[in-house]
């Protein structure tokens, strides 16, 4: 099997330092190497200083602007450098630290294709208004006109297992596999199965069902065991999407499912497979995975699309060779 590798998205925010601690845990758990990006957002930061034509100021002014944030960015990054450098050291992690340019999920997707994990940190969405209206009116705005976060961007375009993490919390003893009764996906099961032990950790599987069968659960956990002799002894369990999708009599929109039962996924890792629908991309629970992000009410979370597994070994290899310089 050949060595492991994981790229962590890194910025200089308290969530990138939580993505770190989990990465670094794993790279021990798994002995997999360890690429630190930080990608500088050159285009933005143009687009935001520099105005052509000139209006009020002169050109010369915004251009002089905009080099000195440049100057004051690539200092950021080497320090930014210095410290990961020094804490990766420390943990006895083997890492090596890149710099980038350019949009930053964008330049995170590229080099992803060479490794087997991106491992990100995600700031929770938090409104600044307590009243129910409040809420409403934030949550609309921020489906509407807020700006994606880099995280929330990966989890459509990102064809690598993505790793979201928002809260310093230590590896999970266990890991909670979602499944789609309507969609199963038998190398998607194996994968997981391979991971958690790879980390360590207990799986069990948790089923959910749109009611589109009616076969009672237990006929669905003996069929699902005798079409796959990996999960014999693993827990199953079966749900149904409206026991996910309501909380207190009232509906739940897909992307907040998970909210119901996120109390009960407190000492555990949960993985979720997702695929592509055309230029969408949809979560087992129905809704977009950049809302399911936005709205994310664990600790953390692995997304797993379906394409990384149709060949994952063959076509990092195939991504590799065509990345080699010529």
């Amino acid at each position: 099997m050949p060595q492991q590798s994981i790229l962590l998205s890194l910025d200089g925010s308290i969530y990138s330092r939580y993505a770190a601690n989990l990465c670094w845990q794993i790279a021990k758990a798994t002995g997999a190497k360890v690429t630190a990006q930080h990608v500088i957002d050159d285009a933005s930061t143009r687009d935001f200083i520099v105005h052509e034509p000139a209006g009020f100021i002169s050109q010369a002014q915004y251009f002089t602007a905009y080099e000195l944030v440049r100057k004051e960015q690539h200092e950021l990054a080497s320090k930014l450098k210095h410290a990961y450098s020094t804490e990766a050291a420390k943990h006895g992690i083997e890492s090596e630290f890149v710099l980038d340019h350019g949009d930053p999920a964008v330049a995170i997707c590229e080099r992803a294709l060479c490794h087997d994990l991106v491992v990100v940190g995600h700031r929770p969405f938090k409104s600044t208004d307590g009243s129910a209206h409040g809420r409403q009116f934030a949550r609309q705005f921020a489906r509407q006109f807020a700006r994606m976060s880099v995280a929330e961007s990966l989890s459509h375009e990102c064809s690598t297992p993505l790793l979201i993490v928002q809260d310093d919390a230590p590896l999970m003893p266990e890991m909670t596999i979602l499944l789609s009764l309507e969609h199963l996906n038998e190398r998607y099961i194996n994968t997981c199965l391979d991971l958690a032990k790879m980390l360590g950790q207990k799986p069990k599987i948790l089923c959910v069902s749109t009611g589109g069968h009616e076969e009672p659960a237990v006929n669905l956990v003996k069929d699902l065991r005798a079409v796959n002799a990996n999960i014999k002894d693993t827990p199953i369990e079966v749900i149904s999407l409206a026991d996910v999708s309501t909380l207190n009599g009232e509906s739940i929109p897909g992307h907040c499912a998970l909210r119901a039962d996120a109390s009960n996924m407190s000492s555990t890792l949960p993985v979720m497979p997702t695929r592509q629908l055309g230029h969408n991309r949809v979560t087992i629970l129905g809704g977009s995975p950049s809302l399911f992000v936005r709205y994310l009410a664990l600790s953390s979370i692995l997304l797993l699309p379906e394409e990384h597994m149709i060949n994952p070994d063959t076509a990092k290899a195939a991504k590799e060779e065509d990345m080699q310089p010529i």
